[in-house]
């Protein structure tokens, strides 16, 4: 499984729009840069993306998954580009801003940092991991849609330790190296 950041204006297409499509998903169309085309010519059904606002709001707000992979886009006459079918899965708990992300010593080095004329980017899966735990969103809060038998989902571990949460309780939201690593600090 790989993980990526889709990007898109929400005056063009929104998360609530994306949500909005249900399970028979959207496709991510026109794109028309060669890098963030073979970013999406890279992808399989069942990768997970964050679906991150542009522009103005400039956040991570949901998760997404590939359900169908590289097609040609209909929106490019040229014939050229093409697009995949991407679903809603759930919302951040709390939307990761882009100077969160940049504030952050372990993601000064994301594609979306260095590249943010890009609308589709690869993300490690402990890049990955240290956004759901800024967000304070774990893949199992995310439900059992994507837990199924055809589409089992493996939680990255997490070499890094982020900043603690700015929360009185003891509730780590994210994948089981973070809370592995968090137990073994605070010991």
């Amino acid at each position: 499984m790989a993980y990526w950041l889709f990007k898109s204006e929400p005056g063009a297409w929104s998360w609530d729009q994306q949500v909005q499509k249900g399970d028979t998903g959207e496709g991510w169309d026109g794109v028309r840069n060669y890098q963030a085309a073979n970013n999406m010519k890279a992808m399989n059904i069942g990768d997970l993306g964050f679906f991150c606002h542009s522009v103005a709001e400039k956040q991570i707000v949901g998760i997404v998954d590939v359900i169908a992979p590289y097609h040609p886009d209909p929106t490019d006459a040229s014939g050229r580009f093409g697009t995949v079918t991407v679903r809603a899965i759930a919302p951040m708990v709390r939307p990761v801003t882009l100077a969160e992300i940049k504030a952050e010593q372990p993601l000064t080095h994301l594609a979306l940092v260095r590249q943010a004329h890009l609308s589709v980017v690869p993300i490690s899966a402990e890049e990955w991991g240290y956004i759901l735990n800024m967000g304070r969103t774990a893949l199992l809060q995310i439900g059992l849609s994507i837990l199924t038998a055809e589409n089992k989902i493996k939680i990255p571990q997490i070499d890094k330790q982020p900043k603690p949460l700015p929360t009185n309780d003891n509730r780590v939201f994210a994948p089981e190296g973070i809370k592995q690593q968090h137990k073994a600090a605070t010991n």
